[in-house]
Parts: structure tokens; sequence; C-alpha cells
């Protein structure tokens, strides 16, 4: 009730990694549709006063890294993983948070469409991948190369999770807040395998469509 009306939260979970026949498609996924909002709602509930952007972008990153922990408890040895967009519409503004493949994109009234959160891939699996903050805590694809994961970011991948583990994979979402304004149409969640099957400029102009 404290928070800025309309409110309302959507999100998109990619899974990834997960074993055929298993008899569930993800448990990353799985475990991550029915919880993140478990996590972030009551961080929201605490606060009654107005929510700065910098105290929303906080209490996002907080419920996916939570989250995360939370998951490679309740499942030792699983390496099911799962990428992650989601945004929390309070009021004219929309916080957007992003993890691994998916990326956030605002379509224009006029058309045109901006790559307001970038998808985050290992350095140098994309040719346009300018990206320095992506870079992996233990390097990334070199010339020649196979990628072992192709994302830098995600939920789950335990086993890209330890200590030792080459590439380490991060849980915390990039996270930004977008005001909305009159030439703002509406946001689209969408994953980099559609960039790399119809190319990025025709993805992101068939979605502002």
């Amino acid at each position: 009730e404290h928070l800025d009306r309309p409110c309302a939260l959507y999100a998109l979970y990619e899974g990834h990694r997960g074993k055929p026949g298993s008899g569930s498609a993800n448990v990353c996924a799985e475990f991550c549709v029915k919880q993140l909002h478990q996590k972030l709602l009551p961080k929201l509930s605490a606060f009654r006063g107005f929510w700065e952007d910098a105290r929303l972008e906080v209490a996002m990153r907080e419920s996916f890294e939570e989250l995360d922990t939370e998951f490679i408890e309740k499942h030792p040895g699983t390496t099911d993983g799962c990428c992650a967009t989601v945004a929390l519409v309070t009021g004219a503004r929309v916080v957007i948070a992003t993890l691994g493949d998916v990326a956030a994109v605002v379509c224009m009234r006029n058309g045109e469409a901006e790559e307001f959160a970038k998808p985050h891939v290992a350095p140098g699996l994309d040719s346009d991948d300018d990206d320095e903050e992506d870079d992996l805590p233990n390097g990334g694809i070199q010339p020649g190369n196979s990628a072992p994961i192709q994302w830098t970011r995600s939920l789950g991948d335990s086993d890209f999770k330890k200590a030792d583990s080459a590439p380490k994979l991060l849980s915390t979402p990039e996270v930004k807040v977008l005001h909305l304004e009159p030439k703002h149409l509406g946001i689209a969640f969408v994953c980099r395998a559609l960039y790399n099957a119809i190319g990025k400029s025709t993805a992101v102009s068939t979605v502002s469509k």
C-alpha cells in the first residue's frame, strides 16, 4: 500500500544445463519462479517510507543473492542454472534487474528501441561485446578456446560458484531504474538466442513493434 501505484512485478526466467529425463524442465528456473518474489516482497513491506532509487536497487540485488544462496544450499550437487530479468513497476518507475543471457529492451512510441540492459556474456563471445564490467573474475574466452559457459552471471550453476571455479560466475544482478516518460511504450525481455538467430537489430526492431 505504501508503494507508488500501479505496482506490479514481471519476470522472465531462462533455465539452462538441466538434465533431460530428470522429471523437471529445470530445477533452478522452477525454484526461482516460486521463490524470488518471496524474497523481494518482505523487503518492500518492511520499509514504509519513500523508496528512493538506490534503496530499490539494493532490495533487488539482495533478493537475487539470497535466492542464489538458498538454491545452492537446498540443491547441493545440482548444476542447473537460470538467467533472469525482473521488472518491478512502481508508479512512474521501473526497477529492472538482469542476470545472464536475457536483455531488457525499452520500446519507444516513435518505433525506436533502446537496449536498456545488455546480456551478461563471456568476454569475446559476442562481436559487439565491449562491456568491461562483464569480465569474468578468472578471465574470459581467449581466441581459439571454447567457452565452458557462455554467461558471466547466473542463478544456480553451483559448480561455477566455488572458490576455485574457472570461470567463476556472479549472482549479483545488474540493476537499473527507468523513469517512465510519455515517449516510452513498453519493455521487452529478449534472450540472446534470439539475437543470434535473427540478428540483434532485427530482434530489437521486432520487439518494438
